[in-house]
């Protein structure tokens, strides 16, 4: 198994962590995106799948109690994402060759 690190900054963000009475939103710091794979052995039936690598992308999220969860990108929500668009140049490289 290997795990690789994406490194960012920590950002304030809400996380939607699963509960016991559904789905709870929760304020959180994200401390990074990380990568990580598994090797999966080929099948030893005739005609099963030949094996390779299973990876997925996680974040590791500290709550306000000092908790840290490891949830799925798509339960993170940015809160300080405001003016952050601002600085990147959105023009259509092919617009600006004609």
């Amino acid at each position: 198994m290997a795990i690789n690190a994406i490194s960012i900054n920590a950002r304030i963000c809400l996380i939607d962590l699963p509960g016991r009475r559904g789905i709870k939103t929760r304020k959180a710091i994200c401390h990074g995106f990380f990568q990580e794979a598994h090797v999966v052995p080929p099948s030893l039936l005739k005609g099963g799948h030949s094996g390779g690598q299973v990876s997925s992308v996680f974040a590791l999220v500290e709550t306000e109690e000092g908790r840290v969860h490891r949830v799925a990108p798509d339960c993170i929500r940015f809160l300080d994402s405001k003016g952050i668009f601002e600085q990147y140049d959105w023009s259509d490289p092919e617009e600006a060759e004609a």
